[in-house]
């Protein structure tokens, strides 16, 4: 019979090595990432732009049920809270509709067609609020709102907008575990290391500073008429959406995302600021461009 032979160091060394495996069999785990310290090798912004880019290349439109919580402040100084359930449609590039509703019924209604964003709030006396997209200062426009950012937003906020060309001062940091990508045109991207998924989208106002921030988690495969579940685009289901320094808050769940042609489920309809006003009949309309005043 042969005989191994271990001496007191290798004896306890395979201890070791086997009360590791299991630990490790045991308890399902891996020992923690260390997240302070950053990749042998950092990647450039255009390869990082190139990944993420090609997990979006086939999502031309979204379709998804979704639950949003709303925290708020009215300009009276009041806090305010909502929950509600609804759908959510866009057609890229800036074509949005978001419906929230409360038992059966619609309680806001959140739009853009491109040129102009509204939100119908249905829940006392039925107002209209509208302005231009075109128009400065979004964060002071919208922070009202039960809902505090134009709709339009929605699309980087979700991180559903493919990242434009990286300039040349675009750089990349490492922060706990995510890749930093400075220099992007009017927003900060973070991206996971592994896949490249964004986990966070800063919305950059004109002197570089924050002015919305959405934090992403939960990515899911977004299924697409045509393509193989292996082609299917990842996008995140949770993104919790902030303005710094102010008490508004959004959060949105969305479920089963698509493209919704299968169902024909997303109609132009829900993009008319015209046909929307038949159907909700506001009896107000407040101008959010005008120097706080309500529009006639």
């Amino acid at each position: 019979m042969m005989r191994i032979h271990t001496n007191r160091l290798g004896r306890t060394t395979l201890a070791r090595s086997v009360w590791l495996v299991a630990t490790l069999l045991i308890t399902g785990c891996t020992p923690a990432q260390d997240l302070t310290q950053p990749p042998p090798r950092m990647p450039t912004c255009q390869e990082i732009a190139t990944k993420y880019n090609n997990n979006l290349a086939r999502l031309d439109r979204l379709w998804a049920r979704v639950v949003v919580e709303l925290h708020w402040r009215d300009d009276k100084g009041k806090k305010h809270f909502e929950q509600g359930d609804g759908n959510l449609m866009i057609l890229m590039p800036d074509r949005v509709a978001l419906s929230i509703g409360k038992l059966g019924n619609t309680i806001m209604w959140a739009g853009s067609d491109g040129q102009r964003y509204w939100l119908f709030d249905l829940q006392d006396e039925p107002v209209l609020y509208v302005g231009q997209n075109t128009a400065a200062d979004s964060a002071n426009a919208t922070r009202k709102l039960a809902i505090p950012i134009r709709p339009t937003e929605l699309t980087r906020l979700l991180a559903i907008t493919p990242l434009d060309k990286p300039s040349l001062s675009c750089t990349v940091a490492w922060d706990k575990g995510d890749f930093q990508i400075n220099g992007l045109p009017s927003q900060m991207v973070w991206v996971e290391p592994k896949r490249y998924l964004p986990t966070r989208v800063d919305l950059l106002d004109q002197t570089g500073h924050a002015s919305v921030t959405s934090r992403l988690s939960r990515w899911e495969p977004m299924t697409i008429q045509g393509l193989p579940p292996g082609a299917f685009p990842w996008i995140a289901t949770r993104a919790e959406v902030e303005l710094p320094g102010q008490d508004g808050t959004m959060t949105l769940f969305l479920s089963a995302p698509t493209d919704g042609r299968q169902s024909n489920r997303i109609k132009e309809k829900a993009f008319s600021l015209d046909h929307l006003i038949r159907v909700f009949k506001p009896t107000r309309v407040v101008d959010l461009d005008a120097q706080d005043s309500p529009a006639p």
